[in-house]
């Protein structure tokens, strides 16, 4: 995904051969910067990544994140923690 891009999508929930099956909001607050961050601290060379969301209309403090990583910047390793 770092060396070719790709997407994650947040919010669905999945069966046990991972076929998207129903959704599954999440809460949103604080995600994005999350998320930012664990790219920025645990990946070297961490790719350049977009996070969109998509918010409930009944409950804007939830829904959907697509997280894009996109091509340009690729990430060979991932850093292990002791």
């Amino acid at each position: 995904m770092a060396v070719n891009g790709g997407t994650l999508l947040y919010g669905v929930a999945e069966d046990e051969a991972g076929r998207l099956m129903a959704p599954k909001p999440c809460r949103l607050a604080g995600a994005p910067e999350r998320i930012d961050q664990v790219v920025q601290t645990n990946i070297a060379e961490a790719p350049q990544t977009e996070v969109h969301d998509y918010r409930l209309e009944d409950d804007p403090d939830s829904g959907y994140l697509f997280v894009e990583a996109l091509v340009g910047r690729a990430a060979h390793r991932v850093r292990m923690r002791p």
